[in-house]
């Protein structure tokens, strides 16, 4: 079964902090960000 999810994460002040939350949310099993 597939399902899609989309949550939005607000807040982010620089294009750091996106991208170590995408590598983290990305290394978890069956997720895409």
């Amino acid at each position: 079964m597939n399902s899609t999810q989309t949550y939005a994460v607000t807040g982010m002040t620089c294009g750091h902090c996106e991208s170590s939350v995408r590598d983290k949310v990305s290394a978890l099993p069956g997720v895409q960000a």
